[in-house]
C-alpha cells in the first residue's frame, strides 16, 4: 500500500495590496503632504 501526499500550490494571500504596500504608504504620505500644502485651513480646522 502506498501513501500519496498532495501539496497545494501556495498562493500569495495578500495579493496586490500586500505586494505593493510600501508604494501605497508612500503615495498616501505624499498625498497628505500635498493636500496639506494646498488646503492648509482645512487641516488647521481638523487639528482643533
Amino acid at each position: 500500500m502506498s501513501t500519496q501526499c498532495e501539496i497545494a500550490a501556495s498562493t500569495d494571500p495578500l495579493g496586490t495590496f500586500g505586494r505593493y504596500l510600501t508604494l501605497w504608504v508612500a503615495l498616501c504620505i505624499a498625498a497628505g503632504i500635498g493636500l496639506g500644502n494646498l488646503f492648509p485651513q482645512g487641516f488647521a480646522l481638523l487639528s482643533q
